[in-house]
């Protein structure tokens, strides 16, 4: 018996009618605007309870949430004359993972919508609106730091780099969604051997676990580092900036682990270079 992607018995055949209903733009939506509105809050959140713990007089907010939307997207940054070369993976990360199962919730709402197998026009409509929200953010948030040049020390970022950091970020995560849903029968219909299907999941594993080592890896060069770090630490001149050192260093375990060549404390202070 044919089934839908996620197993279950197709009730009947598939509509030649493959246009936008309300259902279908409703999901589409979800899809768009998810991750962005999420992430946009969070982000928002985060700098005004910042801004505030330091007595700022909240002068540049807009500025420096568009540049930390930019900044969490791999976008290279420059305040004051210095490039923000390296930036945190983890947060990247996350977002990436959420805008794949965002992705991946479509694709399940959309083959209970229509009782059907997803059709090849069905997921480029996924693509296209995982991608479309987040466009949309980064074009704004372009735009403000344009506008933020004027009057703060930050130089607009490069606008074609920045669309292409995002445009391929969410657009790795709609692949990944949109495959984990429907790759079983992908294989199927193009007799993928077995072996291969059966490969993948040892695969991941042990993907997974390069990256475990590699974080115990960094948490061992912490600890035989310990006096330096607190030396580091120490330089944020309260506890607020003993707080946000420590947390921008949990940010960047992922980018120190990923090539843990040296021990080294992981605080960010030294991951701005100067141009």
């Amino acid at each position: 018996m044919m089934t839908s992607t996620l197993g279950r018995p197709i009730r009947h055949t598939p509509s030649e009618d493959d246009r936008i209903d309300s259902e279908r733009f409703r999901i589409l939506i979800a899809a768009a605007a998810r991750v962005p509105a999420v992430t946009i809050a969070f982000v928002a959140t985060v700098v005004v309870i910042t801004m505030v713990a330091v007595n700022s007089d909240l002068t540049g907010i807009y500025a420096a949430i568009a540049g930390t939307w930019l900044a969490l997207h791999q976008v290279t940054l420059t305040i004051d004359g210095t490039s923000l070369g390296v930036l945190p993976l983890l947060p990247t990360g996350l977002i990436v993972w959420q805008a794949a199962r965002a992705s991946a919730a479509a694709v399940d709402a959309t083959i209970d919508h229509t009782e059907q197998n997803l059709t090849l026009q069905d997921a480029a409509r996924i693509v296209v609106a995982t991608l479309a929200g987040p466009l949309i953010v980064t074009v704004v948030a372009l735009v403000v730091m344009q506008d933020a040049a004027g009057v703060l020390p930050v130089a607009p970022p490069n606008a074609a780099a920045a669309l292409a950091w995002v445009n391929g970020l969410y657009l790795l995560a709609a692949v990944l969604g949109i495959g984990a849903r429907t790759w079983p029968v992908m294989c199927r219909r193009y007799d993928v051997p077995e072996w291969l299907v059966l490969s993948v999941r040892p695969a991941m594993r042990a993907l997974l676990s390069m990256f475990a080592m590699g974080g115990v890896l960094t948490l061992v060069g912490m600890v035989l580092s310990w006096t330096t770090m607190g030396d580091l630490l120490e330089r944020g001149g309260g506890v607020v900036g003993v707080l946000g050192l420590t947390v921008l260093s949990i940010l960047y375990l992922p980018t120190s682990s990923s090539a843990p060549r040296r021990f080294l404390p992981v605080v960010p202070c030294s991951s701005a270079t100067s141009d």
